[in-house]
């Protein structure tokens, strides 16, 4: 009778181990990862990003019209997530991902601007400050502006930009055009196709000046 009891008590325990193997198995691909791509300035939402998940999972997507992406049935591990958008510099987070977890990952990004600054900021004593321009695209480009604000002088242009070189646009403020003792206004900043007039790409640049 012992030997029974014994018995029934060991197929018991094998049966409950096993029946936790199991669930354990079946949860193990029960992982994921989700969150936002959003624009670090502007807080916006990024939509049509491309976010890879490169670790013992090799996945990748794009955004939605939000900027949500969503990772699902994965295995446990430390990750790296990506996110690739025209425009904007490459972003990288680590994640580390256990057993059953699921957590919200957003990923900020940054534009890749052409100019050095999107703000000038004249004071009271400033007269003459400078932009720097990057060319980043794969072509030759120039450089011109408009200036919506007749006490804010732009003293140069910018021709046969090359790919990956600088150059400087220098902006001056004329106090005594000013009408008011602050004043603010937009400069446009075009970049364009060398020896052409399509616009490829435009910037504002916000001035502020006193006097």
């Amino acid at each position: 009778m012992k030997k029974i009891i014994i018995t029934f008590s060991l197929a018991l325990l094998f049966l409950t181990f096993y029946s936790c193997e199991t669930d354990l198995s079946q949860f193990g691909n029960h992982q994921g990862v989700f969150g936002v791509v959003f624009d670090e300035r502007t807080n916006e939402p990024i939509s049509n990003a491309v976010v890879f998940l490169n670790g013992a999972t090799q996945l990748s997507t794009y955004t939605d019209i939000n900027g949500n992406y969503r990772f699902e049935s994965i295995k446990t591990g430390n990750y790296v997530l990506s996110a690739e958008r025209e425009d904007y510099k490459t972003s990288f987070i680590d994640v580390p991902i256990g057993l059953g977890d699921f957590p919200r990952m957003d990923i900020p990004m940054e534009y890749r601007s052409m100019l050095s600054t999107d703000y000038l900021d004249f004071g009271t004593s400033e007269e003459e400050l400078e932009i720097v321009v990057t060319n980043l695209l794969d072509r030759p480009v120039d450089v011109d502006t408009e200036e919506n604000a007749h006490w804010i002088l732009v003293s140069n242009s910018i021709f046969g930009l090359d790919p990956g070189e600088s150059g400087i646009i220098k902006v001056k403020a004329l106090r005594y055009l000013m009408n008011n003792a602050v004043e603010t206004a937009p400069l446009v900043i075009n970049i364009e196709e060398d020896f052409g007039f399509d616009i490829l790409e435009s910037y504002v640049v916000d001035i502020r000046a006193e006097r």
